[in-house]
């Protein structure tokens, strides 16, 4: 990146964003990050980047996303569990489903039963399959043909729906004509 070239605020705050997304896995108490870190990230030594950089991470902190701590080895950002919780949001609204070139000829089937007291996160689900790309075979049973239990476990874990929610593999489904055209398969 050349000196002319800078980074937009928009664009740091979706790296560092990125970036602290890919460490979700890593208890909360763990997750600190060396200043230095983060500036590794861009690929500019520009002090008008690492400006910006700053003030993205102090937005931050007043957001109450981060924590900022001054140690003996510098400066070091921790997530919140507020942080943790928007970032685990921002995931979600990310999700996306794999396309495979090569179907494998067997269909994903994604059954609920959501008690009518979750009625909210019954038609979240039902709305989210739909965007993710499923085809609804009856109220609450919907298909698809690639592998996406990586994908449901998390959107069943973001709900909170536990047992409700059963990800079925099925090598035969009745009507899987009109399926298979529905998918371009």
């Amino acid at each position: 990146m050349n000196k002319k070239e800078r980074y937009k605020k928009y664009e740091i705050s979706g790296i560092i964003a990125d970036y602290f997304l890919a460490q979700l896995q890593v208890p909360t108490a763990m997750l600190f990050y060396p200043r230095s870190e983060i500036y590794k990230l861009f690929r500019s030594n520009d002090v008008g980047d690492r400006r910006r950089v700053m003030r993205v991470l102090t937005k931050m902190k007043l957001d109450n996303f981060i924590r900022i701590y001054g140690t003996e080895d510098g400066t070091r950002i921790q997530i919140t569990p507020f942080g943790r919780k928007q970032l685990t949001k921002l995931n979600f609204d990310r999700l996306s489903l794999p396309k495979s070139k090569k179907w494998d000829g067997k269909w994903r089937v994604v059954m609920f039963d959501i008690p009518e007291s979750k009625k909210k996160a019954r038609d979240a689900l039902s709305l989210k399959l739909k965007r993710l790309g499923f085809q609804t075979m009856q109220k609450s049973v919907f298909i698809y043909p690639f592998d996406c239990r990586k994908e449901i476990e998390f959107t069943r874990d973001y709900f909170g729906l536990g047992s409700c929610i059963n990800y079925i593999i099925a090598e035969k489904i009745e009507g899987e004509k009109l399926f298979r055209k529905k998918f371009s398969l």
